[in-house]
């Protein structure tokens, strides 16, 4: 369960989510890891419902194909994934990880996921590499044609799909409305916002939110040790 946390710094209002651990522990020492804790909620929420808006929509446009789901992962995508489609009937997922790019405890929360549907596999390179690895596969178009044949098609679970986005714009609203709700904020003050993030895509999120009209005022990425675009940003080395 997640818990939406305010306090005032200066003259604006920061957000910081904090979410109840599985084992019923709440934590909200940024020390613990921030990426690890609590943003793997953010992304178990969203990816469990986007094999269902998948399933909807191809039934609603009359596919038939059972769909292939492809998803690169800096580390925290893959298990969310992995455990949002596993055994879901129409489906399958494969995810591709940077061998000796994700910590420990992801890569084994990866490669021990339970499903009939669900495969892993480990790529000599970085995320980069992973991520131009399924875009080429989704450009190929002989091979789309050998799946069509099979029954199959390509889709993704990273943030190039809409479906992975859209559960977690609903964050920055639900937060926005509570703080509204419980008398701390004014209507149309603006707040910042501090996200946990990896790869960028649940701050992207929070920024669809902003431009749809919730008053944000600043986004905050903090990054766990999966910081390559942190490096990237302060580097200007993507590596």
């Amino acid at each position: 369960s997640a818990e939406v946390c305010e306090t005032n710094m200066g003259d604006q209002t920061w957000v910081f989510f904090f979410f109840q651990a599985e084992d019923g522990i709440r934590d909200r020492s940024p020390s613990r890891g921030l990426g690890d804790v609590y943003k793997r909620q953010f992304k178990d929420m969203a990816l469990s419902i986007l094999p269902h808006l998948m399933i909807t929509s191809a039934r609603k446009n009359q596919v038939k194909n059972d769909i292939v789901i492809l998803t690169a992962t800096s580390g925290d995508t893959g298990k969310a994934a992995l455990a949002g489609f596993a055994d879901v009937p129409g489906t399958k997922i494969i995810v591709f990880y940077p061998k000796g790019g994700v910590s420990r405890v992801q890569e084994l929360q990866m490669v021990t996921q339970k499903g009939e549907n669900t495969s892993v596999v480990a790529i000599h390179g970085n995320f980069d590499h992973a991520q131009s690895g399924v875009k080429a596969l989704f450009e190929d178009k002989e091979l789309e044609k050998e799946l069509a044949a099979k029954g199959y098609q390509f889709s993704s679970a990273n943030s190039i799909n809409i479906g992975r986005l859209v559960p977690q714009v609903v964050y920055y609203v639900y937060a926005y409305a509570k703080l509204l709700e419980n008398e701390e904020i004014q209507a149309g003050e603006e707040i910042n916002v501090t996200v946990p993030t990896g790869n960028f895509g649940n701050i992207l999120a929070a920024y669809y939110a902003k431009q749809m009209g919730v008053p944000i005022a600043k986004l905050i990425c903090a990054s766990n040790e999966n910081k390559v675009l942190f490096d990237f940003f302060q580097t200007g080395v993507y590596n």
